[in-house]
């Protein structure tokens, strides 16, 4: 929790080097600047921060006046701290800070910037007797207190070799107050260009979280049976969620008005739920290694605690983060078994996770040292969260390249088993399909216009008769005559009147072909049937007018009759409704009536009888 101070930009060191490098840190504190009796200077000195020398009066929000009264009768603080329930003042009320700053002269005039961390839950700051920035609403009173955090940088420009700062601040919303690292002084650009390379930092680092989450992600949708991508998303997803409500707070200054609250909850539930996921990983990584018992407790109560944060309110479950980190301990423990079992026997991936988790262990460490000011240091847990996150994406982008290629070698093999086989079936296959190919075209296929026969006709009309009944739809039959065809045949021989049979089918195929499921078949002769399921009267009747048209408009020459000399078509059809039993036999039999009806009235027409029978 709190903000995390300037990181000077590094250049990535393998993982050993950096392992020193954290191990240094961590066992030898740095010294820091302060200031003192002797005073200020920018230019010797540069930015310090502001740990000691500070007036502390708890539970009273006093003037500049009351303040420097009291500068010279209450003992000063030897460290910035916050408050704590275990603190003899407790955690929860108001206090004021207050520290006189000797400068050099030099900066007498000089814009400076005095980096504020966070402060919990609200304060005022003034310089000099001036209110130059107020974070949230500071009251006595937990009821007019508003609760809000940010860190922020607020220009000083010093008129004497004097600063006074003065800080009002209320605490009555969390297990902790006060600020929660120090306050720095140095150059403003110097203080904006670290916050603004901290800021970018965090920012980076939240878009490699969220890649890295629905990168694993889609590889979990990919291969469902890898769960260890699933939990390894989760928790680069939740590890992005915590790096945007800490810090710098990225969340907080992208959303202007995100609530205070919801950013606290998302703080800690970030860390308990969190914790469970990377448990689940690595049970799920190493599972072989892992007690399914053990590993399923420890993540149960991380759900616990992570339900208890959900349900409760800020200042009760914020209680809990002294609870949860020494349940930590036994997570890293048990996580630590997993990986040295998993090492001792080779497991791929086992010694570099452990080697990586070791770093993220470190680091984390070394910030909770920090935050209870132990160890002069900085914050190390984002480098060692960059570097767990990337060395396990690459650990589980091998044992997905490792997967896929077992796979590859198996199918290869398996091709190559079936290839000789497949090369001595084909020859023999294919010749029995073109017989089988040309057999269907003998039984179903008429010989001369190339469309369904009556043979096929009488097979489907019962199919669909059967599924018109399952389905409960009604079903048409159009029968078409081609009017005056043995004349045609008389005049003009029967080459042409094949011909003329020909062009009529392709002219009522291509024209059927626009209803769903329908078919054309040469029922006999002259005549053609046409199959309309879920049909009813009045598209039968639209269709069948269509089908006379479509031959009527073609104008085939006609000199054998006496009245408009070109080829038409008679169409007779019945439709059978939905639940109405009938035979294949009676829909025949009421279309083919229908079709004398057509012809009796002059032909070229069409009759559609509404129902069977």
């Amino acid at each position: 929790m709190g903000a995390n101070p300037y990181l000077p930009v590094r250049q990535w060191r393998p993982c050993l080097g950096f392992l020193i490098v954290l191990l240094f840190l961590f066992f030898s504190p740095i010294l820091s600047a302060a200031s003192d009796d002797s005073g200020w200077h920018l230019q010797k000195d540069g930015t310090i921060e502001l740990e000691d020398g500070w007036l502390f009066v708890w539970d009273e929000l006093l003037s500049l006046q009351d303040a420097r009264i009291h500068s010279g009768q209450a003992e000063e603080l030897s460290s910035l701290a916050h408050w704590e329930n275990n603190a003899p003042t407790g955690s929860r009320g108001v206090a004021t800070y207050y520290q006189k700053l000797n400068i050099d002269e030099a900066s007498v005039g000089t814009p400076l910037g005095l980096y504020v961390p966070d402060i919990l839950t609200s304060y005022r700051l003034w310089i000099d007797g001036e209110l130059v920035h107020q974070q949230g609403t500071v009251s006595d009173e937990a009821a007019s207190s508003v609760p809000s955090v940010m860190p922020v940088i607020k220009q000083i420009v010093a008129e004497e070799e004097t600063i006074e700062i003065m800080l009002h601040i209320a605490n009555h919303h969390h297990r902790e107050g006060g600020p929660m690292a120090s306050l720095r002084l140095g150059a403003i650009e110097d203080m904006h260009h670290d916050m603004l390379v901290t800021f970018v930092v965090e920012v980076i680092l939240f878009g490699a979280l969220m890649l890295s989450a629905g990168h694993h992600f889609l590889i979990y949708l990919l291969r469902r049976k890898d769960r260890e991508n699933l939990y390894f998303s989760l928790f680069c997803m939740i590890l992005a969620i915590r790096v945007s409500v800490t810090g710098q707070k990225v969340l907080y200054q992208m959303v202007p008005d995100f609530s205070w609250i919801v950013g606290i909850h998302l703080e800690y539930l970030s860390f308990y739920a969190g914790a469970g996921i990377l448990l689940l990983y690595l049970h799920q990584m190493f599972i072989d290694h892992a007690s399914h018992k053990m590993t399923y407790t420890l993540a149960g109560i991380t759900a616990l605690f992570s339900v208890y944060v959900i349900a409760a309110p800020i200042r009760i479950f914020s209680e809990s983060l002294a609870y949860f980190q020494a349940f930590t301990v036994v997570l890293i423990v048990y996580a630590f078994f997993i990986l040295y079992q998993a090492g001792r026997d080779h497991v791929q991936g086992a010694h570099l996770t452990m080697i990586l988790f070791g770093l993220f262990t470190i680091t984390i460490m070394n910030d909770i040292f920090y935050h209870l000011r132990l160890f002069d240091t900085i914050l190390l847990a984002p480098f060692g969260m960059l570097f767990m996150i990337f060395g396990q994406t690459s650990i589980l982008t091998l044992r997905t390249i490792s997967a896929y290629r077992k796979v590859e070698e198996l199918s290869m093999k398996q091709q190559a088993w079936h290839r000789h086989l497949e090369e001595e079936v084909e020859s023999r296959t294919n010749e029995l399909e073109e017989a089988n190919k040309h057999l269907k075209m003998l039984s179903e296929v008429d010989g001369l216009t190339r469309i369904p026969n009556r043979r096929l006709f009488d097979e489907e009309i019962e199919s669909q008769l059967i599924l018109t009944r399952q389905a409960i739809q009604p079903m048409a039959l159009l029968m078409i005559d081609v009017d005056d065809y043995k004349g045609y045949n008389d005049f003009y021989g029967h080459l042409k009147g094949d011909d003329c049979l020909k062009t009529i089918a392709n002219h009522l195929e291509e024209t059927v072909k626009t209803v769903q499921g329908g078919a054309i078949y040469r029922y006999g002769g002259e005549e053609f049937a046409v199959l309309l399921p879920g049909v009813d009267q009045e598209g039968a009747s639209v269709m069948a007018e269509h089908l006379r048209q479509a031959i009527e408009t073609e104008n085939i020459p006609h000199e054998g009759i006496h009245t408009d000399h070109r080829v038409t078509v008679s169409i007779g059809g019945a439709v059978i409704q939905p639940g109405q039993f009938a035979t294949s036999d009676m829909l025949i039999k009421t279309s083919d009536q229908a079709l004398y009806q057509a012809k009796g009235t002059g032909k070229n027409k069409v009759v559609i009888e509404p129902s069977v029978g």
